[in-house]
């Protein structure tokens, strides 16, 4: 393999490396006992998930919800959350949800609030 080849291609690495090690940095400061409000009774799961945090709702209805924030979710690597809709514990489709019905990305945590508070209230 040419000289300049290699070079080129273990920089890319270092920067993906470097971008990795950046996101971990922020992610370790985010506040991890946001979710404390008053869906708490419906969290069934919490726990990390691909280097990141995931939280599991599931209300009466059957319907739920993943919260996720990762380096790979919707806006996770900028702090933001992604929220997929969950029938019966499995991701579902709704018309109403998100950009392609499933899942929903760059979320603040009052926007997480407003998805929950809006499956909450979906006729199971």
């Amino acid at each position: 393999m040419d000289r300049n080849i290699k070079k080129i291609l273990l920089d890319s690495i270092v920067d993906t490396l470097d971008e990795y090690n950046q996101y971990k940095q922020k992610y370790e400061s985010f506040k991890k006992e946001e979710y404390k409000d008053e869906y708490e009774q419906f969290i069934i799961e919490i726990g990390e998930r691909f280097d990141g945090e995931r939280i599991v709702y599931q209300f009466p209805n059957n319907y739920g919800a993943s919260v996720i924030r990762n380096p790979f979710s919707y806006g996770g690597q900028q702090g933001f959350y992604e929220v997929g809709i969950l029938y019966k514990g499995e991701l579902t489709h709704h018309s109403e949800f998100g950009d392609d019905g499933t899942v929903a990305g760059w979320l603040t945590w009052e926007d997480v609030f407003k998805v929950l508070t809006w499956i909450q209230e979906l006729e199971g």
